[in-house]
């Protein structure tokens, strides 16, 4: 499971890279969201939330329907924490 994760993430990195390169911005907020929800699920909390807020704000420019969801992540994180 944990080599799929790591899949995974490898391949939403390479997404965000190659959507930086071609000044693709919705999918470097997509990217971000991706990366922000399984990092933080399956490694690191506060970095998966820094990639969650980077998604948020490119979302948030764009007023993009996709901010809901990365609010509704952001809200579902932070309530497993407590």
């Amino acid at each position: 499971m944990q080599g799929q994760v790591d899949r995974g993430i490898a391949l939403y990195e390479k997404a965000l890279q190659i959507s930086r390169q071609i000044h693709d911005t919705e999918g470097q907020g997509y990217s971000l969201m991706m990366l922000g929800e399984i990092v933080a699920i399956k490694r690191s909390f506060s970095v998966g939330m820094g990639y969650l807020h980077e998604a948020i704000n490119i979302f948030q420019k764009l007023n993009s329907p996709h901010t809901k969801k990365v609010q509704a992540i952001i809200d579902y994180l932070l309530s497993t924490r407590l």
